[in-house]
């Protein structure tokens, strides 16, 4: 492991174990205050924890039982925050070029090398302003590049796409994938796309622990945690396996491939919003018929599901938490599951009104 870091920050509630591998990303995902940017300030050495230890490239950075601290600037670690990092009183330019010239390069070619990368972020233009004059999207890009072209030992992004409009994220995210290939790279993020194209792992943390970690598709296909769920654009239903079926705690059980896991055991099935349709009678539902034009029926509770015998129900009992328009379709978010229904069929619901969600297909179950 390139990156090995225990942290341990007690007033802020953290502990927390993390490693990378040399040249990987590792994409840290969590709510508000579950300890992202504290584990981020630590192992960049600007927090410094109650205990713990920090070793990178076999370098010891901080060991709290040997009193080791390495300071900030001689740990050769990038660090982007959520904050302004820009020098007010330096051009955009000498922004980028400070850490080039911190590393040795002569002035001139400290600043052409920072042109080349504020043409790289889509700020060639804004060169000789003052960040002051930059909006909160520009000066994340230019601290971006600052940092990038540090070319640092290891690379940590706190939400470094907040605050910058779709094209331009778009854009970052290209330029990051392509300069982290050989970087160790730690992102703290809210947004399943930065996991999904940028890191190989992820560990979910929650309550300032670590929930789920795991290799990025096994654990956003199958969470184990409401808000590696949510991150993911999935609900997950937990329950117990039996033969082909899954029961949930209210006694509703459902069809499912019970293959992976054994009878009797927690387990759990993950289903998209797409996967699945309002099951009212005589209501016009979506999933039903996007079911139909892909050229399939809607699964039957009397089918054989995978890993079973015939068994258990299609339909899970909800009720609406909120309606949230998207696009041309309205989703329905309840308790526990979620679908996508017409704007026609939305107006007939409300927060508090009971729903079904029939499942198109029998969802793989997996161990919890």
């Amino acid at each position: 492991m390139t990156l090995d870091t225990r942290v341990v920050a007690a007033a802020r509630g953290v502990e927390v174990r993390l490693a990378v591998r040399a040249g990987q990303t590792l994409a840290v995902l969590g709510p508000n205050g579950s300890g992202k940017s504290t584990v981020l300030a630590t192992i960049a050495g600007v927090l410094r924890p109650d205990d713990g230890r920090t070793d990178l490239d076999g370098d010891t950075l901080h060991d709290h039982a040997t009193r080791t601290w390495v300071p900030p600037r001689q740990r050769g670690i990038g660090l982007v925050t959520q904050g302004a990092d820009l020098f007010p009183a330096m051009s955009v330019l000498d922004n980028v070029a400070f850490g080039i010239r911190a590393s040795g390069a002569r002035a001139r070619d400290a600043r052409t090398q920072a042109l080349d990368w504020l043409e790289r972020v889509g700020l060639a233009g804004a060169a000789h302003r003052r960040p002051a004059e930059l909006s909160g999207g520009q000066a994340r890009r230019a601290t971006l590049a600052r940092t990038l072209a540090a070319r640092p030992r290891a690379l940590l992004l706190d939400e470094p796409f907040a605050g910058v409009d779709v094209e331009a994220a778009s854009r970052l995210r290209t330029l990051v994938a392509d300069v982290t290939r050989d970087v160790t790279t730690v992102i703290a993020t809210h947004d399943a796309l930065d996991a999904h194209l940028l890191a190989q792992e992820v560990a979910v943390l929650e309550h300032g622990a670590i929930a789920e970690s795991g290799p990025t598709r096994t654990v956003l296909a199958h969470p184990r945690t409401d808000f590696a769920a949510r991150m993911a654009g999935r609900f997950v239903l937990r329950g117990t396996a039996g033969s082909g079926t899954v029961s949930l705690p209210d006694g509703t059980t459902i069809a499912a491939d019970t293959a992976a896991v054994s009878a009797g055991t927690p387990a759990a099935v993950a289903l998209a919003a797409g996967e699945v349709h309002l099951a009212h009678p005589g209501e016009r539902e979506l999933g039903h018929e996007r079911a139909l034009r892909g050229g399939r029926e809607p699964a039957s509770p009397d089918s054989t599901p995978p890993g079973g015998a015939p068994g258990g129900d299609t339909t899970v009992p909800d009720v609406v938490a909120w309606l949230e328009p998207r696009g041309d379709v309205v989703r329905v978010q309840g308790t526990r599951t979620a679908v996508d229904v017409t704007p026609e069929t939305a107006a007939t619901l409300s927060p508090g009104s009971p729903f079904r969600v029939r499942l198109s297909d029998v969802p793989r179950a997996y161990a919890i």
